[in-house]
């Protein structure tokens, strides 16, 4: 063998290699592109697995996330739930700096008057819980009522009590799920102590 063959030699195996590299590597990335719902997309305070989400579900979650982990309310002795909305009110208008969401205060629908409405198609009933089951059996009426209008409805309870919000939250829950007017999937009851 001579020096040009060689060379020739070594040239052809580090071709060889580098092409087998960016196969493997084109490969791999092809691969990922393909699945489907493999990609993750990240939203603001959100992350959806499912790329092909629902803008309605993206909002309804980005909606139901701000209020879980953002918002909170200052307690007031003689506060009643006119206030809390009030306040909630100021709150929400982030969602319209952060999303440019449009967010209503009273949205009236012929006789029912929902207290938030959120670009048309999420609803939000506030209740203030004070102890007793008033406030579930006014979420299941609303819930049920406000279905035909709102696509995804979110019941939002403000717990001024020392009554534990989990335990609060699903006997909510487990009053909801006799109901047939939205499926379980399309509502959300959130607990906020104050």
């Amino acid at each position: 063998m001579d020096f040009n063959t060689i060379i020739y030699f070594i040239i052809f195996i580090l071709l060889i290699l580098v092409v087998s590299k960016f196969m493997n590597t084109s490969a791999s990335e092809h691969n990922h592109q393909s699945k489907p719902n493999s990609k993750i997309q990240s939203y603001p305070q959100n992350q959806c697995a499912d790329e092909r989400i629902s803008k309605t579900e993206r909002e309804f979650k980005n909606v139901v996330n701000f209020l879980q982990n953002e918002v909170s309310l200052r307690y007031g002795k003689n506060k009643n739930e006119k206030g809390y909305q009030q306040e909630l009110d100021g709150r929400l208008s982030v969602l319209n700096e952060r999303y440019g969401y449009d967010v209503h205060y009273e949205a009236v629908n012929g006789k029912h008057r929902v207290d938030f409405v959120v670009n048309r198609n999420i609803g939000i009933e506030m209740k203030v819980h004070r102890g007793g089951t008033q406030v579930q059996k006014e979420l299941f009426s609303q819930i049920t009522d406000y279905a035909q209008y709102c696509t995804k409805m979110i019941g939002l309870v403000v717990n001024v009590t020392n009554d534990d919000a989990d335990v609060l939250r699903l006997e909510i829950l487990d009053k909801l799920k006799y109901q047939h007017a939205i499926t379980s999937k399309n509502y959300e009851i959130i607990v906020l102590n104050v």
